[in-house]
């Protein structure tokens, strides 16, 4: 037959070295040549083990910091997996000189070393920005839901709780009546021993009252914890995980928060965040990225879930030497309530006069502010309300409202500033820009979330999670500037780039 054949695989092979097995662009020369300069340049931020001269040698920091980014760059990110691919990858052989680290070595390391793993993802970012890969004038912030590493059966609500501890003290009564007497039982724990044997109770029976009473407790102080919490529900293997809307519906998941730069799509800033929703996170996205980055956008990107006038406008604060420009403009569409929604299918709309202070109706019926206020997300409002007898006889009362003392709609204190805001978002200019957000960071999340798989997250808690996002946001950047420039360019502006 007619085929190619290889090599006899007894024969020996001279003068090959690993070196030969690598071309030189591949991208694990990247990854070396990165962790290799920051370690040689700020060593005593890598200090793991290998302290002391006695016993065992440890290995070195750079060593499973390499291992960590090309896992997370080739979609490997379980430690077990890791150590496989130590003895049959000759990429990772090559980065790793030929170390085999276990997999109890590998996730240690992942896991007691935030603050290593940080200041690489950093300092990557402010290589990128003095090379000009990342020119920070426009930066598009969005948020994602990531799952957590815990599953939605097991999270808790305060209506689950409720429920489950009518079943357990339901059990608990059921068992009690079975003992030999109610003041027995009240001793179980102190003296469960002795209680057995004496008083002729079974040990089983007694382990499982215990078991229900340490259940009890524990939902009660669960129960308590959420009374006095913002949030409404607990996920007892992550307890800072949430229970948050995504497209598969209610998961137990973190926020995380990313900000892409416009000029090459990369990313600037990556946060993990437990809070549901975005509204509240756009000035706290924007002044992180100017700590961690040393950079102030002109034009801040982001979706309607970011309107936050409040926010916007601190964001916009005009200072002495911007000649009245600020030095951030902030491009958010603004969204429509259900209410205005309401309103404009129904026909219903509302005029302000400045100087009487006064609304008037499409139908001509006058809306007069209240001598009160109210407040709602944090946004205080005035209150204007039409009178009840004009409202009853108007033709428009049963799709207008149906408040007994007449229309009232709710006014923002700074009402002149949203005013103003909203009319630059109807600019031609600033709708473009809102069209364009999507083409800036929708990808990322589809990348990042592809690279994740089924089980995007293997670690608990958010300080744990934050890590295995700096590793992902990092191989995504390094993914992106392969793809923008050869890689012995970059290995070499690497190698002379002072940090």
């Amino acid at each position: 037959m007619h085929y190619k054949s290889g090599l006899d695989r007894g024969q020996l092979i001279l003068f090959s070295t690993l070196e030969d097995s690598i071309e030189e662009d591949n991208p694990v020369r990247l990854i070396d040549m990165l962790i290799e300069s920051l370690f040689k340049q700020y060593p005593e931020r890598f200090v793991y083990k290998g302290c002391s001269c006695s016993g065992q040698k440890s290995y070195s920091p750079s060593t499973l910091l390499k291992l960590y980014l090309y896992g997370y760059l080739n979609r490997i990110s379980s430690s077990r997996r890791l150590e496989r691919e130590t003895r049959r990858n000759i990429e990772v052989k090559w980065l790793l000189c030929d170390l085999h680290p276990d997999f109890k070595t590998i996730a240690d390391f992942r896991k007691d070393n935030k603050e290593a793993i940080r200041f690489v993802t950093l300092r990557f970012r402010e290589f990128l920005i003095g090379e000009g890969y990342v020119k920070g004038q426009k930066i598009t912030y969005d948020g994602s839901k990531i799952k957590a590493c815990t599953s939605k059966d097991k999270v808790l609500t305060t209506s689950s709780i409720s429920l489950k501890l009518q079943n357990l003290e339901k059990q608990l009564e059921t068992y009690l009546e079975q003992l030999s007497g109610n003041d027995h039982a009240e001793d179980l724990q102190k003296e469960m021993e002795s209680l057995c044997e004496d008083l002729g109770i079974d040990r089983s029976m007694a382990e499982e009252v215990l078991s229900l009473k340490s259940r009890i407790v524990e939902l009660e102080r669960i129960q308590k914890e959420l009374e006095s919490s913002p949030h409404t529900s607990y996920c007892p293997n992550d307890p800072e995980a949430h229970l948050m809307k995504s497209r598969d519906g209610y998961i137990p998941a973190y926020n995380l928060q990313t900000g892409t730069d416009a000029e090459n799509k990369m990313i600037v800033f990556a946060e993990v965040t437990d809070d549901v929703n975005d509204i509240g996170q756009l000035k706290g996205d924007y002044d992180q990225t100017i700590a961690q980055t040393g950079i102030t956008p002109q034009t801040v990107l982001a979706d309607s879930g970011y309107c936050n006038f409040d926010q916007i406008e601190a964001i916009e604060t005009i200072d002495e030497e911007s000649c009245g420009i600020p030095k951030t403009q902030c491009t958010i569409p603004v969204p429509d309530s259900p209410a205005k929604e309401k309103d404009r299918q129904n026909g219903v709309s509302f005029i302000h006069d400045p100087q009487a202070d006064i609304y008037t109706c499409v139908k001509g019926k006058k809306l007069t502010r209240k001598n009160r206020t109210v407040t709602h997300s944090n946004t205080e409002y005035h209150v204007y309300q039409a009178n009840s007898r004009d409202c009853h006889s108007c033709p428009l009362w049963n799709k207008c409202t149906s408040a007994k003392n007449g229309r009232a709609i709710k006014i923002p204190k700074k009402q002149e500033f949203r005013k103003k805001y909203t009319d630059r978002m109807n600019h031609p200019e600033n709708r473009k820009l809102i069209k364009e957000r999507k083409n800036l960071i929708e990808h990322v999340f589809g990348t990042l979330k592809r690279w994740m798989g089924k089980v995007p997250i293997l670690l608990t808690s958010k300080k744990k999670v934050q890590i295995e996002i700096d590793l992902y946001t990092t191989a995504y950047n390094i993914r992106r500037l392969v793809s923008m420039e050869n890689v012995p360019v970059l290995v070499q502006k690497l190698g002379n780039y002072s940090f």
